[in-house]
């Protein structure tokens, strides 16, 4: 297992403001990915994620509505 250094934690919150992201969040889905065993994914990767988690859910929600 790799220690985590300081500028990984830096490198990491610096992207994620970049990509208007709260790093406080991503560190939440970090640890919790982590401790269930399930693959972590980069910042950018975790942002597009949820964007289609997202966009899915607003897809079933306007077809619930035309239905």
């Amino acid at each position: 297992m790799r220690l985590v250094e300081p500028a990984d934690h830096y490198t990491i919150i610096e992207t994620c403001k970049l990509l208007q992201l709260d790093p406080a969040a991503y560190f939440r889905y970090l640890v919790h990915a982590n401790n269930a065993g399930e693959e972590v994914r980069s910042p950018l990767a975790y942002v597009r994620w949820k964007y289609e988690l997202k966009k899915a859910a607003q897809a079933a929600a306007e077809k619930g509505e035309r239905s």
